[in-house]
């Protein structure tokens, strides 16, 4: 005789007790054993241990709880049934495993500390909103003062807001030994946000695709983190960071367009650090994605790109880009990268109100010899009127070889608009090249630019620590007379140095 589980254990039951019961589970219609206990279980939880009467039973399994057998069904809405799942597996020193299907969340769920959660895989084990939308998330932590040794794998995640979000203490709170593995994640406001110190976890083979921001670590430390294989793809930003060190990121792809449209150069960087130090990307490639992809403030470090790959879209009416821009106040290291189409931009001043507030900074590149490196700005404003430095470019001396001959071309563009919206476009090209001898002889050059008004001067000289490269711009327009006056750099460099290595110190 077939018995559901539901119908034995329903207290109007006239069904007979016995020692060891074989029934069918009433909602994933597996066989199951259900066999009597003399000891009090730790708890009634309806699913694993049951009472009947004065009777208790146990369900006899091995392995993980499975979070079917807690009317958790494909294909319907859920409230409280996963966290029903999740609090007996807890108890039990269990992992829950959630079968095949797709799921319609209405409830987050609290995860608790030490804790897993198994799909049957992307795209099998799904939390889908996408036909029955939600403002809320899907899990979020249940400890608030340290969470730690949680663990995701094998789900995907469409059109939820808030896939993860780890909230801790402000003052004690930290959030460390997390790990997210083969995860799909689609149409998401973000798939991870911490707010709080987040260290020593593990993300792995997560794909991200059609959200407004990847990650987001906020505030304290987020160090020590592993990166590997996450692909970013049509997404406004794949990730912010807040104060942190030592994180990697190995085989990690930015690719596409966010909603198919072309995206805003200032509005949404793909990597935003804030004071963020010794961050590296290895064997990562960046395609068609905006055209600004490293935005770096208040740093304290190096962020370093090694063996990656820069590369365009291949759409004819969308790329590929001329240009893409690395914006930093600290030092950048490039170890054998490649920029394929495009033309890397490496903007290290600040701009305001037209006016250039000058930082230091150090781009820091590491290739085969020889050097050929090529940087610039955006365009922007020089006021109104008088002398503007654009750059210093520093080359320290053991960097550069004795005799060695160095060929630095200068590419000044210029665009003028007059009152009425009339443009005039402007461009020229200056070349300064010579031996570099310790005392080497110095250069200097003077021109005059667009209609004898400004004029360019571009000047190298030897100095103790290596060659010092300095360009100024000198202009006479009363600010009445245009109502913007923009202007772009491009520095292109041939060198020969010792050590495979070459230190831009830009002013």
């Amino acid at each position: 005789m077939v018995i559901l589980t539901n119908v034995f254990f329903d207290p109007t039951s006239t069904i007979p007790d016995a020692p060891i019961v074989n029934l069918i589970d009433s909602y994933t219609l597996e066989n199951t054993v259900y066999q009597q206990t003399t000891s009090i279980p730790p708890i009634i939880d309806g699913i694993i241990y049951r009472k009947r009467g004065n009777v208790y039973y146990v369900r006899r399994f091995t392995g993980d709880v499975n979070a079917g057998w807690f009317n958790l069904i494909p294909g319907e809405i859920y409230t409280n049934q996963l966290q029903h799942a999740v609090d007996t597996a807890k108890s039990l020193g269990k992992n829950l495993f959630i079968p095949a299907g797709s799921y319609a969340p209405q409830q987050v769920t609290k995860v608790p500390n030490n804790f897993k959660i198994i799909g049957a895989g992307a795209g099998i084990t799904v939390f889908d909103n996408q036909w029955i939308p939600t403002t809320e998330g899907v899990f979020e932590n249940l400890e608030t003062d340290v969470f730690a040794g949680f663990s995701l794998e094998g789900i995907s995640f469409i059109k939820n807001p808030r896939p993860i979000t780890i909230n801790v203490l402000p003052i004690l709170g930290g959030i460390e030994r997390c790990n997210f593995k083969n995860i799909y994640v689609q149409g998401a406001e973000y798939f991870l946000k911490t707010n709080r110190l987040f260290q020593a976890s593990e993300l792995e083979n997560i794909f991200i695709d059609v959200c407004d921001i990847g990650f987001i670590f906020e505030n304290m430390g987020n160090n020590h983190n592993y990166f590997k294989n996450i692909t970013f793809s049509r997404c406004k930003k794949a990730l912010t960071m807040t104060k942190g060190e030592s994180n990697k990121f190995i085989n990690c792809r930015i690719e596409g367009f966010y909603n198919d449209a072309l995206p805003s150069v200032s509005e949404f960087p793909q990597l935003y650090f804030d004071n963020v130090s010794t961050t590296n990307f290895d064997s990562c490639y960046f395609e068609s994605i905006n055209p600004k992809i490293l935005e770096e403030v208040n740093s304290r470090n190096s962020i370093s790109f090694t063996n990656c790959h820069f590369t365009g879209a291949q759409e004819v009416e969308r790329g590929p880009w001329k240009s893409f821009i690395f914006e930093s106040d600290g030092i950048l290291e490039f170890r054998n990268c490649e920029f394929g189409e495009i033309e890397p931009i490496f903007n290290c001043k600040t701009f305001i109100n037209n006016y250039s507030e000058r930082n230091f900074s150090s781009i820091n590149f590491t290739e085969r010899s020889p050097q050929r490196k090529r940087f610039s700005t955006p365009n922007y404003g020089c006021g109104n009127g008088g002398l503007k430095n654009l750059f210093f470019l520093h080359l320290p001396t053991n960097d550069l070889k004795d005799n060695s001959l160095y060929i630095i071309k200068i590419t000044v563009f210029r665009a003028e608009f007059a009152s009425n919206g009339v443009g005039n476009i402007t461009e020229k090209q200056y070349i300064i090249s010579g031996n570099f001898i310790g005392a080497a002889v110095d250069h200097s050059i003077e021109q005059t630019f667009l209609k004898g008004e400004d004029k360019l001067t571009v000047t190298s000289e030897s100095v103790n620590s290596g060659l010092l490269i300095s360009c100024n711009i000198s202009t006479t327009f009363e600010p009445t007379e245009r109502f913007v006056d923009l202007f772009s750099y491009s520095v292109e460099m041939d060198i020969v140095n010792n050590s495979n290595h070459l230190l831009l110190d830009i002013y």
